[in-house]
């Protein structure tokens, strides 16, 4: 059907609807859990008009479609009224946000299989944890949030309330910009991936903090990484290994001895086994490759070694070709090359090409003002500028 009204005093759970338009309310207590799958329908999105809750949770789950929320509010203030909202992808399903509000104690979860929009009103919540695809823009009134983006895409958040807790943000591909009414504390900020090779031209994933100018708010560091930091020899060896498996897993398995290989899920949850060497692993085919694939490794022969090198060329070789175009035919870009046996000897060097900026109209500090010994910042070039200490 294309809208559907609903209305309880109580609980309401329905869990197969098919509708591309829903306005829903209980009036008394109780909680609300709506599923809705596209189905046969030709719409493409769907349109959550007025969700009401009196005095309770809700709960709703969109399967194949893209979901606007025009209102979605749980109208008592309390802890037990969270609001969760999951968007899941049989093609690229994204969330477009106006007004949502838990109150100042409830608490949001949004899991989006896409991308989450936010042109006008505003999330309220205690605790907000995101976990989504792509790029996340939100106007937020919040005292904590967690966000994690799985592919590329950065995040965008306006925020009004008077303190903010950066409990965990994690970036995989893109910048990270956050300017709140008051004062920030970066607890955890991390991005991936500092080089960002899916813009064109390339360029540095910035993160930005930013306390609003008159409202004094002062910016506490506790951790903010913009690149890639090793404490010691052990610390960067893991660092090459993640490196190294990071692209054996795009390649086929084929050929590869069920010792290397490992059996995980993908990011729809499905079944999917892929090539994953342990440190010695990882070492014993740097030696291979050095000897130019001349002899046997103590763990692994050189057809296998040649395979996992000649498999990861062609997605290097592919991902230049992507962003610099193709390389005359027969002609090897020599900045791939290079890559490829720094990767494959473990003797790749790292840094960070990121940017941190931090802009507080009060002070900036660290979590104890006194800390010694401790990197509270990862990132290539760092601007700080603050109206107090």
């Amino acid at each position: 059907t294309d809208a559907i009204s609903l209305s309880s005093y109580s609980d309401m759970t329905l869990d197969n609807l098919s509708t591309g338009e829903i306005d829903a309310e209980i009036t008394g207590a109780g909680d609300m859990v709506l599923k809705v799958r596209k189905g046969i329908l030709t719409v493409t999105q769907l349109t959550l008009t007025d969700i009401q809750t009196f005095n309770g949770s809700i709960m709703i789950e969109v399967t194949g479609m893209s979901v606007n929320v025009v209102s979605v509010q749980s109208l008592t203030d309390s802890d037990s009224n969270d609001i969760s909202i999951t968007v899941l992808a049989n093609s690229d399903s994204n969330l477009e946000l106006h007004l949502l509000d838990a109150g100042d104690t409830g608490d949001v979860t949004l899991n989006i299989q896409g991308n989450v929009t936010h042109p006008d009103g505003e999330l309220a919540a205690d605790q907000l944890a995101v976990l989504a695809w792509e790029a996340v823009g939100l106007n937020t009134h919040v005292n904590s949030m967690t966000v994690e983006i799985t592919g590329d895409g950065g995040l965008d958040v306006d925020n009004s309330s008077a303190d903010l807790l950066l409990e965990d943000i994690q970036v995989t591909n893109g910048s990270i910009n956050v300017l709140t009414a008051g004062d920030l504390t970066a607890q955890n900020v991390v991005i991936t991936t500092d080089w960002n090779i899916s813009t064109i031209p390339p360029q540095p994933n910035i993160v930005s903090l930013q306390t609003e100018e008159g409202s004094g708010g002062t910016i506490t560091v506790i951790n903010i990484s913009a690149g890639t930091y090793a404490a010691n020899a052990a610390e960067a060896d893991q660092i090459r290994l993640d490196m190294l498996n990071t692209l054996l897993r795009e390649i086929s398995t084929a050929g590869i001895l069920a010792g290397f290989l490992t059996a995980g899920t993908d990011l729809n949850g499905d079944p999917v086994t892929y090539v994953e060497l342990t440190l010695p692993e990882a070492d014993d085919l740097a030696v291979i490759v050095s000897n130019a694939f001349a002899a046997d490794g103590a763990l692994m022969t050189a057809t296998v070694a040649y395979l996992m090198y000649t498999r990861v060329f062609d997605v290097l070789g592919l991902a230049w070709s992507d962003t610099y175009g193709a390389p005359p035919e027969g002609e090897t870009p020599p900045a791939v090359l290079s890559e490829l046996i720094a990767i494959f000897t473990m003797s790749k060097n790292f840094g960070s090409f990121g940017e941190i900026e931090i802009v507080a109209d009060g002070s900036i500090q660290n979590q104890t003002g006194t800390q010694t010994g401790i990197v509270n910042l990862v990132a290539d070039t760092l601007t700080m500028e603050a109206q107090g200490s």
